[in-house]
């Protein structure tokens, strides 16, 4: 669909009276009567549920692990089974997942589901302003490779390919011409453009910005305190959320996420592993409620989280495809932490394992980066995984995906194998 256009439509979605409602609904304080209902809705309108005698609930024996956990591996090949009997198939909105754990999944979607599912998204721009004037910095290509691209008045799409130390200003001169208020971005790309405005400026001057919404990739704990270093006066929330409709969560300035019920009924399931800060790990099982075309009961995302002692998720580890195995067949969570010594000098990285035991670190530098800091950098990322041999090689560039999205890593071995 054409860019205006599609701005166009929706804009006419969120004028409609079922928007308005549905935002109420969305946004309200959960209640279990609601969760309880949408499971029965579930069992009575998808065939697979049907098929394997999933028992309807009450509220007063009401059990949420009654149910088993689903996986891709039980949908994949079956999606339709999954598609309320109330849906005309042909005329739905279809979908795939991205497959970055190797599986992908067709998923339909009705236009009130559509309606819906921008619904929490919205919600987290009314948190920085009204009307906006809005940067996005998403994988987005500008019409014929410039830099940037004016959609309408109020947004601007710039080039998530042409970030470097040459372009920088043109990318800083744009965001203040236009007057930009919000900047919408996939983290990566979000942090490469601050790694080059803190070498250059340390901070940005964008008087006009009031705040940054950032979603569709992992946000690490370290890009987010650099955002805020080098944007310190800006409101910047992530959106977590999955095409599969089945939760959502946003985290404001580094806070813990906050899910939201009424969008879906989250559990965190334990691995049993805990980080150096005694924190635990947990996968987030989701239950649909507001996507009532497609529901999943007890789905396994396969996305991880990182629990605190009193069970707040403070961030957002990944999928299982980014964590990484080492010499002791071990699972870790792909997370690191370096002096900003080390760092000063590299743009962007990814992380590359196709070994028990050894990880490759991809790194884009500038002219100025030496021996002595990848040295440095070395020795870090040797500190923050035990029992691996970290490696580090200095390319050229990194690969995105077709959707631009940049991978924190290309994970070549089956981790459910050493699960």
């Amino acid at each position: 669909m054409d860019t205006k256009l599609s701005y166009l439509l929706k804009k006419v979605i969120k004028n409609s009276p079922q928007y308005k409602k549905e935002r109420k609904i969305l946004l309200n304080e959960f209640h279990l009567p609601t969760l309880v209902n949408s499971i029965n809705k579930s069992i009575t309108n998808i065939s697979f549920y049907k098929q394997h005698s999933y028992p309807k609930s009450t509220i007063d024996n009401f059990n949420i692990t009654t149910y088993p956990i689903l996986r891709k591996s039980d949908i994949m090949g079956h999606e339709e089974e999954f598609v309320s009997k109330k849906c005309i198939v042909p005329l739905m909105h279809k979908v795939k997942t991205g497959g970055s754990t190797g599986q992908s999944l067709q998923l339909y979607y009705s236009i009130s589901t559509l309606i819906k599912k921008d619904i929490v998204s919205d919600y987290a721009f009314s948190l920085i302003g009204k009307k906006l004037n809005i940067a996005i910095l998403r994988g987005n290509k500008p019409k014929n490779g410039e830099i940037s691209e004016v959609v309408n008045k109020k947004t601007l799409i710039l080039s998530s390919y042409l970030i470097s130390d040459d372009t920088l200003d043109t990318y800083l001169s744009l965001l203040n011409s236009h007057r930009i208020e919000c900047i919408h971005a996939y983290p990566s790309s979000l942090s490469i453009l601050a790694r080059l405005i803190k070498r250059r400026y340390h901070t940005a001057n964008i008087p006009t910005l009031k705040g940054i919404l950032t979603s569709s990739e992992i946000f690490s704990k370290e890009d987010k305190m650099l955002v805020k270093e080098v944007f310190p006066n800006v409101n910047v929330i992530d959106y977590y959320s999955h095409n599969e409709l089945a939760c959502c969560a946003l985290s404001i300035d580094g806070g813990h996420y906050t899910f939201f019920p009424n969008y879906g009924y989250v559990e965190f399931i334990e691995t049993g592993e805990t980080l150096d800060n005694g924190n635990k790990i947990a996968e987030i099982i989701a239950t649909s409620i507001m996507n009532s075309d497609m529901p999943f009961i007890r789905y396994g995302t396969d996305d991880y989280v990182e629990l605190d002692s009193n069970n707040n998720v403070v961030s957002i580890i990944g999928r299982t495809s980014d964590f990484v195995v080492n010499a002791k067949n071990e699972v870790i969570p792909c997370i690191i932490h370096t002096r900003y010594e080390s760092k000063k000098n590299v743009i962007s990285f990814q992380f590359y394992q196709d070994k028990i035991g050894e990880l490759i670190y991809k790194v884009v530098v500038n002219n100025q980066f030496n021996n002595n800091e990848a040295k440095m950098l070395e020795e870090d990322i040797n500190k923050c995984f035990k029992n691996m041999r970290c490696k580090v090689i200095v390319v050229d560039d990194i690969e995105k995906t077709k959707r631009g999205k940049q991978m924190r890593i290309i994970q070549k071995l089956n981790i459910h194998n050493f699960l």
